[in-house]
């Protein structure tokens, strides 16, 4: 330990860039190595990514663009999901050092970065790459230039901030708060007052990014914003909903900070702000800079709630708590030189292992207890391949499209060698017949009429192989006189294997002997 202390001392920022390499392999390597299959989430992710659309009626796509370059860098590998979170988590733990170093030394700044890693949303929800888990990353780096643009005031660092919160809003619209949050910082203060003109410039060019979104947003009715800003747990909100959504809220958050208040929590204690001494930075960042920019956003979501008397899931509260154990150490820490702060290190440590094995146990032990498979089994590559293959038996061309419950045809998407567009509908229903539920607006039902398509849909009644929907939201599909079974990817136990029925949409130019038809 003592040698590692040396080397620490001698290299910090090299003994840094280890610590965090080794922790973002681990969480590439634990779900590689645990997972069958996807999520459910990052599996839409992956065929929304494939069209290569601005938007959504859901969210904006640039997690599902990145999702799907990765994809096509690993040669159509599904775990490259793993590999962009795991790249995203190191991006995370270079600003935290990054920053904290800014504000303490270096034994402390590791403290810091290693407290944060038991955020739930750098170790377990990270591997989940979607929306909320994408705009961490952006969130991070956006502190970090905000910091430099304040410190240095230089202009560049003023158009990287301005990027940043463009990217960001263009993963998730909460980055929003997060702007406004700078916003206010800058005009609330007297001595930030003077970079209003270079907050212009921040302004206009996070605007030019986010542009093409805010248009196509415009031409399709907002459905993304709207359904951010009135998302609810109820279709008829109660007056106390005000009350109830809030406390609830922070009721979640400070459980998603138990984690890191139990690493630091032995070097931790009630003493007055910045106990630790900072002569180099200027006071509005040594005494304002830290408290703003973790509570600011969290206070601004609890005031949309109690005005509008929504719910959000805790995770709406994720992206700003990155910096909260920089904010306890520089804010409370109680001396650098006690056995308390050996106790921290410790405490992070156990923390953070117990988090690993916890995630390892749970994928072990849930199939054994559970009454149905979890989503991880699913045997996405096995159904991908069947379909392809009774398809390729009647067709030349390649499937275009795939409909009907969203699970199956958006694996078929992923792993398939066609990747078929896929229409699906949000939420969990399947063959919805509401079109404004659609995720993707770039394609109708009117599409798959006109060059094909495979309907996909789980048989959990032998005797009722047919969907009963079928017919009437797809009522030129052809159901096909087979029943595609392929088992689950359980290795620990034996469950009943999936039955998917399978209907289709012919394409029109070509016969079922896959040959192409005269035309008058």
């Amino acid at each position: 330990m003592s040698k590692l202390t040396e080397l620490f001392r001698a290299y910090p920022n090299r003994f840094f860039c280890v610590v965090g390499i080794v922790y973002s392999l681990i969480w590439f390597l634990l779900p590689f190595l645990t997972l069958a299959n996807v999520r459910p989430d990052t599996i839409e992710q992956f065929f929304v990514g494939k069209e290569w659309v601005i938007g959504t009626t859901k969210s904006a796509t640039l997690p599902a663009w990145m999702l799907e370059i990765a994809l096509t860098l690993t040669g159509g590998a599904a775990w490259s999901t793993y590999l962009v979170s795991s790249l995203a988590i190191f991006v995370m733990l270079c600003c935290i050092w990054k920053l904290s170093r800014e504000f303490l030394p270096p034994h402390l700044a590791l403290l810091a970065v290693l407290a944060a890693c038991n955020f739930r949303y750098l170790n377990i929800g990270a591997i989940y790459f979607h929306q909320n888990e994408s705009v961490l990353s952006f969130c991070a780096l956006t502190v970090l230039c905000f910091y430099y643009a304040i410190k240095t005031g230089k202009r560049r660092y003023w158009i990287l901030l301005g990027i940043t919160i463009g990217l960001g809003m263009l993963c998730f619209y909460l980055m929003g708060m997060l702007a406004f949050t700078i916003f206010l910082f800058v005009v609330g203060f007297k001595e930030t007052r003077k970079y209003w003109w270079k907050l212009g410039i921040t302004i206009i060019v996070s605007f030019l990014i986010f542009t093409p979104h805010l248009l196509w947003n415009i031409n399709h009715g907002f459905p993304g914003i709207i359904r951010a800003a009135t998302f609810s747990d109820s279709e008829n909100p109660q007056w106390y909903f005000h009350i109830r959504n809030p406390f609830f809220f922070i009721v979640s958050q400070f459980a998603l900070l138990a984690p890191m208040l139990i690493s630091i929590c032995p070097a931790i204690g009630l003493r007055k702000l910045s106990v630790i001494s900072n002569n180099t930075l200027p006071d509005i960042l040594a005494k304002w800079f830290l408290p703003f920019i973790v509570f600011v956003p969290i206070l601004l979501i609890l005031v949309y709630l109690i005005c509008t008397g929504n719910g959000v899931r805790s995770r709406f509260g994720a992206p700003f708590w990155l910096f909260f154990p920089l904010f306890m150490l520089y804010c409370f820490h109680l001396s650098p030189d006690t056995k308390k702060l050996k106790q921290a290190f410790c405490y992070t440590f156990v923390v953070m292992f117990a988090t690993m094995a916890i995630f390892v146990g749970y994928w072990i032990i849930e199939p054994l207890v559970g009454d149905k498979p979890n989503d991880t089994l699913f045997p996405g590559r096995a159904l991908a391949t069947e379909v392809e293959r009774i398809w390729h038996e009647k067709y030349s061309t390649p499937i275009p499209y795939a409909a009907g419950e969203w699970m199956l045809s958006g694996n078929l998407a992923l792993y398939g060698k066609d990747r078929p567009t896929v229409l699906a509908y949000d939420g969990n229903a399947s063959f919805a017949a509401n079109e404004e539920s659609l995720i993707l607006l770039c394609i109708t039902k009117e599409d798959l009429y006109k060059k094909g398509a495979v309907i996909l849909w789980q048989i959990r009644d032998e005797n009722n192989p047919i969907h009963p929907k079928l017919e009437t939201d797809y009522p030129n599909a052809k159901p096909l006189d087979i029943v595609i079974t392929v088992p689950y990817l359980s290795t620990i136990r034996k469950f009943p294997p999936l039955k998917v029925g399978m209907a289709i949409i012919p394409p029109p130019e070509l016969s079922d002997e896959g040959k192409y038809t005269e035309h008058d």
